[in-house]
């Protein structure tokens, strides 16, 4: 069904989940702890998910490769401090880690990355 709706391309479903992503971040300010997580997360999940429809076809790749790089860039991060300096996620606020990162974090690299490319690719 996803591919389907993939194939289709229809920009309609990018604006759905793009002002989706726009009304949480409005409730964002508005909520705190546990519910503030879950606007974190809902958000991520909504641009990306709204890129990843606007990509089209090339959503996979696009989402392997950037996620991928993004987990990456992570894993190494929290471990060593390189290239971002030390920090770490805290565990169990963000959903499902994977070498102490939220998977939840990688969709965002997607989400930045396809975001600049459309910008780029506009000048």
């Amino acid at each position: 069904m996803v591919s389907r709706l993939l194939a289709r391309h229809d920009p309609r479903l990018a604006w759905v989940l793009t002002g989706a992503a726009i009304l949480a971040q409005i409730s964002y300010p508005l909520t705190e702890g546990t519910a503030r997580d879950a606007v974190t997360v809902a958000i991520v999940v909504l641009v990306a998910a709204a890129c990843l429809v606007h990509a089209g076809r090339r959503a996979p790749v696009l989402l392997v490769i950037t996620a991928g790089l993004g987990l990456a860039a992570e894993i190494i991060g929290t471990a060593t401090g390189f290239p971002f300096g030390c920090y770490e996620y805290a565990q169990n606020r963000l959903g499902p880690s994977l070498a102490d990162v939220p998977l939840v974090v990688p969709l965002a690299w997607t989400a930045g990355f396809y975001q600049a490319a459309v910008v780029r690719s506009e000048e």
